[in-house]
């Protein structure tokens, strides 16, 4: 009688596992379209463009939650190491050629969280003799969409964006705002 309860706990482990992990699963995935949709509204980005990422990191979420449900019904992690490694290589190997798409959809998920200029602002582009001017109507995967003077759209690769220096240009009024601003301040 005391062996069945042994393995009848036993073999109930991996499901409390299981469980646990998919609870996990959904808390943060619950967290993660929250955090992802905040802050997509808090930079006025597209709900597009905030749907596509939280859908990256989902899907980070999704590989994540199976490997550790492979771990607690007792896969071998290791068999499963050599199973990612092998799919990785592949996978760079049938990639060089893209590279520049993977730079830029890597680099288009860095400017949705760190990036200081959203859509609407105004910017300069610093690149030498090629610098870009314009107001941002659009930062999707690959590329941001700059409107200038003369309303001519110009698309500039995400990943060059990151590797260039940008200003972000207020307009007149703001500028004498913030500069009034900081005057009263100082007086203070």
């Amino acid at each position: 009688m005391t062996d069945f309860f042994t393995n009848v706990s036993f073999s109930l482990s991996p499901l409390i596992a299981s469980a646990s992990i998919v609870l996990v699963y959904f808390l943060l995935n619950m967290v993660l379209k929250k955090v992802i949709t905040s802050l997509g509204e808090f930079k006025k980005v597209p709900v597009g463009r905030h749907t596509q990422i939280y859908k990256y990191f989902r899907f980070i979420l999704h590989v994540l939650t199976g490997v550790a449900l492979l771990i607690a019904w007792g896969f071998d992690y290791k068999g499963l190491a050599v199973l990612a490694t092998s799919i990785l290589a592949m996978l760079a190997v049938a990639l060089v050629a893209q590279w520049s798409i993977l730079s830029n959809i890597t680099a288009g998920v860095l400017i949705f969280f760190y990036f200081p200029v959203r859509i609407g602002d105004k910017m300069e582009i610093i690149d030498g003799a090629a610098s870009v001017t314009g107001e941002i109507i659009e930062i999707n995967l690959f590329q941001i969409i700059l409107e200038d003077d003369s309303r001519q759209l110009i698309s500039y690769p995400n990943n060059l964006l990151l590797q260039k220096a940008v200003r972000k240009i207020q307009p007149a009024s703001t500028l004498k705002t913030t500069t009034l601003n900081r005057m009263q301040n100082r007086l203070k």
